[in-house]
């Protein structure tokens, strides 16, 4: 690693570098490639207009020797200035967990962003009273209750659970999901903003009273009763249903449907400007209950038993191909793209998106939602039984490859990246995060969650059955590598570095120099007394180095922005020209040679639009 690259480093960061320097393997399982976008950025400096932000390339070369396999994107994007601050203040907020527990009882009364989780866990009680943004998970729990009083925000979430009792009372904005649920009960009363789904449920009640704004979702259900009283937008779905009952009363807006359903009763009162369209479609229903929808197009191929709804969309596209028993919702969204092919019982869904990408390839069983997004990207492949969920994130990506039964989440980030490479059954989960990295390799039954954190980087690696957790850090460094069955936790640390597996000794760090911009004064020193500059390529090397990057971008965007003016002629202009139609049909296709000529003409007239001696050319090639 060379000296000059050293000095742009902090401790942390330098720690960092040098353990994937000695294991190149660790780092290329991880998946660093799009680490060292953010590693990129913040190297160079949270501000522009300081006097310690390096060029580019200064610092993209030295990053792409010392750390191998890697293609970095040298977009200059403000907003991913990610390890700016590596250490921060300040915790009050408790970690309650517990594993590979039996017959044990977590309370706590008067929390405040509080964390209770739970796995393998056969007859336990977790309950939590006057909770405000806690989150109470369980995972494999046999006969387990999970009760949650005057809960704000508060997320309650299981999977495989077998005759659990999931209950909330007053909760606001809080999201209750369960996964192959037998015999479950989820009620909610008083709730605004709540999210209750259900997947391969037999027997199960829902229920929920005075609800502005809920999604109720049941896939799979057998028997199962869904009723909702005075509710506002909501959303009542049910497919592949045996004998269910759906009701809503005093519903404006409401969307209710149902797929291949027998002896069902669906009733809603009050609903307008609905749209049902169906292409080659077996026994699907596709509707569009929207207030206010311009120019949405909704498009379905070869598609069985399916359900393609979408509510206040503006330019919003919906394709779908070879897709059997898929779900894709969309709500507010603005030039959105949903895409799917060859996906099998997959739910896509997303809610006040604007110019997101939703992509899957190959996935069954595989859930990806996403709420209140700005420029998300959100794809996976060969993913099976996947859960991928965001909430109020900007420009993050969301990353998943060959994982099975995975669940990856983010709630409030932005600009971060959370990857998963050869995952079974990982749990990756942040909440308020900004400009975190989070990933894992080769990593069976792991659980990794950030709370409230600024800058924080966790990673895994060969890890079987940890647990990593943090809350309120800022700019914390969690690693841990070759850990069997370890848990890491921090509370009320400042500036805390946690780390098990090989330490490094990082050293003493260097000195850092840097340089202010070329002024009058050495200019004129590298001039001789006819004129003459000397010391050409030093001096280009100090003015030019990095800023040529951008001012070629730069103009290249300026030029293909130009170009599309006189490429934009539509067809009945052409019509109307006869002069350009006549010369077209005798020519035939230009050649290359033409096309530039064509381009640097084009551009001249474009600069100087008084142009008036220079006639239109046409060349017979």
């Amino acid at each position: 690693m060379s000296q000059s690259f050293e000095n742009l480093l902090d401790d942390a960061t330098f720690g960092l570098i040098t353990r994937f320097t000695q294991d190149p393997v660790t780092a290329t399982l991880g998946g660093f490639s799009k680490v060292t976008n953010y590693l990129f950025d913040a190297f160079r400096g949270p501000d522009t207009e300081l006097p310690e932000q390096r060029p580019v390339g200064e610092v993209a070369d030295p990053l792409n020797e010392v750390i191998p396999g890697l293609d970095i994107n040298q977009q200059e994007e403000p907003g991913f200035e990610v390890i700016t601050r590596v250490y921060s203040p300040d915790i009050s907020r408790s970690i309650v967990q517990s594993g590979d527990i039996s017959r044990s009882v977590v309370q706590s009364g008067d929390i405040s962003r509080s964390i209770v989780q739970s796995g393998d866990i056969s007859r336990s009680i977790v309950q939590s009273g006057d909770i405000s943004r806690s989150i109470v998970q369980s995972g494999d729990i046999s006969r387990s209750i999970v009760q949650s009083g005057d809960i704000s925000r508060s997320v309650v979430q299981s999977g495989d659970i077998s005759r659990s009792i999931v209950q909330s009372g007053d909760i606001s904005g809080s999201i209750v999901q369960s996964g192959d649920i037998s015999r479950s009960i989820v009620q909610s009363g008083d709730i605004s903003g709540s999210i209750v789904q259900s997947g391969d449920i037999s027997g199960s009640i829902v229920q929920s009273g005075d609800i502005s704004g809920s999604i109720v979702q049941s896939g799979d259900i057998s028997r199962s009763i869904v009723q909702s009283g005075d509710i506002s937008r909501s959303i009542v779905q049910s497919g592949d249903i045996s004998g269910s009952i759906v009701q809503s009363g005093d519903i404006s807006r409401s969307i209710v449907q149902s797929g291949d359903i027998s002896r069902s009763i669906v009733q809603s009162g009050d609903i307008s400007r609905s749209i049902v369209q169906s292409g080659d479609i077996s026994r699907s229903i596709v509707q569009t209950s929207s207030g206010d929808i311009s120019r949405s197009v909704v498009q379905s191929g070869d598609i069985s038993r399916s359900i393609v709804q979408s509510g206040d969309i503006s330019r919003s596209i919906v394709q779908s191909g070879d897709i059997s028993r898929s779900i894709v919702q969309s709500g507010d969204i603005s030039g959105s793209v949903v895409q799917s092919g060859d996906i099998s019982r997959s739910i896509v869904q997303s809610g006040d998106i604007s110019g997101s990408i939703v992509q899957s390839a190959d996935i069954s069983r595989s859930i990806v939602q996403s709420g209140d997004i700005s420029r998300s990207i959100v794809q996976s492949g060969d993913i099976s039984g996947s859960v991928v969920q965001s909430g109020n994130i900007s420009r993050s990506i969301v990353q998943s490859g060959d994982i099975s039964g995975s669940i990856v989440q983010s709630a409030d980030i932005s600009g971060s990246i959370v990857q998963s490479g050869d995952i079974s059954r990982s749990i990756v989960q942040s909440g308020d995060i900004s400009g975190s990295v989070v990933q894992s390799g080769d990593i069976s039954g792991s659980i990794v969650q950030s709370g409230d954190i600024s800058g924080s980087i966790v990673q895994s690696g060969d890890i079987s059955g940890s647990v990593v957790q943090s809350g309120d850090i800022s700019g914390s460094v969690v690693q841990s590598g070759d850990i069997s069955r370890s848990i890491v936790q921090s509370g009320d640390i400042s500036r805390s570095i946690v780390q098990s597996g090989d330490v490094i000794d990082l050293g003493v760090r260097p000195a850092v120099r840097r340089r202010e911009p070329v002024g009058a004064e050495e200019w004129n020193t590298n001039m001789d007394p006819e004129g003459r500059m000397r010391n050409v390529s030093h001096l280009k090397q100090t003015i030019f180095k990095g800023e040529r990057r951008s001012l070629t971008r730069r103009k290249t965007d300026e030029y293909f922005r130009m170009k599309l003016q006189w490429k934009s002629v539509s067809e009945e202009q052409e019509k109307r020209n006869s002069r350009l139609r006549d010369h077209r049909s005798l020519i035939g296709a230009d050649s290359p040679g033409l096309i530039l000529l064509h381009d640097v003409l084009m551009t001249y007239c474009m600069y100087d639009f008084d142009l008036g001696k220079t006639k239109p050319v046409i060349l017979h090639v």
